[in-house]
Parts: structure tokens; sequence; C-alpha cells
């Protein structure tokens, strides 16, 4: 997993260990807070992620976020569980799954979650398979956990937060598409510019 900054739904801004990976034609984002369950599970949240889109009298506005939200559709949840079994499959034996893509987190501008969907892993799979290191304050996260949440292991149906009407998430992957697009372009223009400085020096 890799370090990435992102908005809670309280607003805070917190790093986090996550995994950003297209799948199914759509995006997904994992991540951790590094809390630890009354059993010892790990808990981390999942989202579909999306550009942020307001509705005003002159048309849709993107608003500068990325915003991610629960999954709410039972077969795209199903769809989900399947997409996280293959990646931890992938970590556990050093494979890459053709339908799975993993992204650099560079794509991601200002996420903002507004709703989650959480599972859980247990935490030798976490700590050996992600690179996850939960240090001395586990403990602490343990004991906050057993007095707040419950959660059987698998995925909270119930953890979501409703959305405001005025706002709309455009999926469509065409914004990373164009992203990935710009970077490839970047590339190859320092490509192009080293390529004609060589030029230049041999011709003196």
């Amino acid at each position: 997993m890799e370090k990435a900054n992102i908005i809670l739904e309280d607003g805070s801004l917190k790093e986090v260990d996550s995994i950003f990976y297209l799948y199914n034609s759509r995006y997904y984002f994992i991540y951790t807070e590094k809390e630890i369950d009354e059993n010892g599970y790990v808990i981390l949240n999942v989202v579909q992620v999306g550009k942020e889109v307001n509705q005003t009298p002159n048309g849709p506005v993107e608003t500068g976020y990325m915003i991610g939200v629960d999954i709410k559709d039972e077969a795209e949840s199903q769809a989900v569980q399947t997409s996280i079994t293959k990646i931890v499959e992938d970590k556990k034996k050093h494979t890459q799954s053709s339908d799975i893509q993993y992204l650099p987190l560079n794509m991601l501008a200002n996420l903002r979650i507004v709703s989650k969907k959480t599972f859980r892993l247990l935490k030798s799979i976490v700590e050996q398979y992600f690179g996850i290191n939960f240090g001395t304050a586990i403990e602490q996260v343990i004991v906050e956990q057993t007095n707040t949440n419950n959660a059987s292991n698998g995925f909270d149906e119930n953890n979501f937060n409703s959305q405001d009407s005025d706002v709309i998430i455009d999926y469509r992957a065409k914004y990373f598409e164009e992203q990935e697009r710009n970077k490839e372009l970047e590339q190859t223009i320092t490509d192009l510019t080293d390529k004609l400085n060589n030029i230049k020096n041999i011709i003196g």
C-alpha cells in the first residue's frame, strides 16, 4: 500500500495507507486508517472514485475535487468483493491479475470521502503482504474499536452517509484517461527535447 492524503467525511485531512485501481472500467480506492477491531482484524474501506460536479442553473460545474462514495448496487458490491480477493491473491503470490490495473496515486487530486464500504482483513495478512507497520499504537486502536464498531467481518452495508442532492458524480473514465494521456505527452516532449539537445551537442 502507498501513503495518500485524503479528506475524510468530517472534513479532516488524513494520511492513509491505500491502493488505487481500475476494475470493470470503474475506479476504486481502498484505504485504511490502521484501525483494529475487537477481533484483531484490520478495518479497511473501499469507495468508488469519480469527479465531483455541482449542478448549477448554468449547468454542471466541476468542483475541483475527486469524490469517493459507497458502492450500493448489489451486483457491483459483489464485483468489488471479487476484486479485493484478487488483490489479496496478487499480494500473496506477487502476481498481477489481468483484469485489475493498479494506478498511481498521483492521478488522484483532492479526494474527498463522502461515504464508504467497510471490510476487514486479518492483521497478519495486511502486515505481511501489504507492508503496513502498525507500530505500538495497536492496543489503543483496539480499545477504541471495541467501543465503537461491532460490525462483523466483511462489508458493512450500513456504513454510509447520504450525498447532497445538488452534487453529482461523473464516473466517466475519460478524466483519468486524459490525465494519463497528458503524462504520456509530457514524457514524449521530455524525450524529444533530450534528443534535440543531443543533436545540438553533436552538431556543435
